[in-house]
């Protein structure tokens, strides 16, 4: 056998396994915090390629969102707007809030 197919098969049957082993590697993601007066604690298997900051700044900004639109507490919500409003004409929702009041009709 020469010195090139040695080369090749131990790169086959050692580097690439392990190569592939690795990034097929997943880590286990913890990310805590608080939204809407309740704390949350969320924890994720990723690749291992994956940084908790991103996952953690992602999380925050959805959390967010949902806040801005479902919050009761926070009197500028969409659905606190939406509940104090004394107009009969039809309001521009967003797409979440639409959602969840037409799943809520068809489920009443």
């Amino acid at each position: 056998m020469t010195l090139k197919r040695r080369l090749l098969l131990f790169a086959l049957l050692f580097i690439v396994p392990i190569a592939t082993l690795w990034i097929l590697q997943k880590k286990l993601i913890i990310v805590n915090g608080q939204t809407m007066g309740t704390i949350y604690t969320i924890k994720c298997y990723v690749p291992s390629w994956v940084n908790k900051q991103n996952v953690s700044r992602k999380v925050d900004r959805v959390l967010g969102r949902m806040t801005d639109t479902f919050s009761t507490w926070d009197a500028d919500s969409e659905l606190s707007r939406l509940n104090s409003t004394k107009t009969k004409n039809p309001l521009q929702l967003s797409s979440d809030l639409h959602e969840v009041l037409h799943v809520a009709y068809k489920l009443y």
